[in-house]
């Protein structure tokens, strides 16, 4: 069980890193990986709204995060407590 739980907050600070790496990498240079969807099509898809909403967030930028994906906003609290829920229930197998 505690073998597990360091696992899972590993990860979460991981890609936590990863990401925040990634924003400050896209901050200073204005490079970002493109979304071959919107290349093709021009219409935005719905990880592109996410990473703006994610952008935003991390600029406490709550408006125009919630104008990007509402989603996010609407489905965080489910998504914890889903998160949670199957957290507890695997600690006590």
């Amino acid at each position: 069980m505690k073998q597990r739980l360091q696992k899972t907050i590993c990860y979460i600070l991981l890609f936590t890193g990863l990401g925040f790496l990634y924003y400050k990498w896209y901050q200073g240079t204005g490079f970002a990986v493109p979304c071959f969807f919107h290349a093709i099509t021009k219409l935005y898809c719905p990880g592109c709204g996410m990473t703006r909403c994610l952008t935003h967030l991390l600029q406490f930028e709550i408006q125009d995060a919630f104008r990007y994906n509402v989603a996010i906003f609407l489905l965080s609290p489910a998504l914890l407590y889903i998160s949670v829920s199957y957290t507890h229930l695997r600690a006590h197998e």
